[in-house]
């Protein structure tokens, strides 16, 4: 095989990791705290952030959640709604309104 088969052979077999931008309150807050993940799929971003808690995560209201385009370099929202509907994540509820 030669090398440029090789390459394009371990490519296909790359994790392409997504750029997650996930809004947030806690504890009431008013103004809304951002935090950025890089993960495969939203319920891995969620779940992620869930962790980032450890086990404290009280009284938390997701907000949204965005992935950034890597083609028009711009984020796309992501619909939390499903995700909440499929899933439960600990401690973690969704923002209404």
């Amino acid at each position: 095989m030669t090398d440029k088969k090789v390459r394009d052979k371990n490519r296909r077999t790359w994790v392409r990791l997504k750029d997650y931008e996930l809004s947030y309150r806690h504890n009431g807050d008013v103004a809304t705290q951002s935090r950025f993940f890089q993960c495969e799929n939203p319920e891995d971003a969620l779940d992620a952030f869930a962790e980032s808690f450890h086990g404290n995560a009280d009284d938390i209201q997701v907000c949204s959640l965005s992935v950034a385009n890597p083609y028009t370099y711009a984020h796309d929202k992501v619909d939390i709604e499903e995700l909440f509907s499929d899933h439960s994540f600990q401690g973690i509820t969704l923002a209404r309104g």
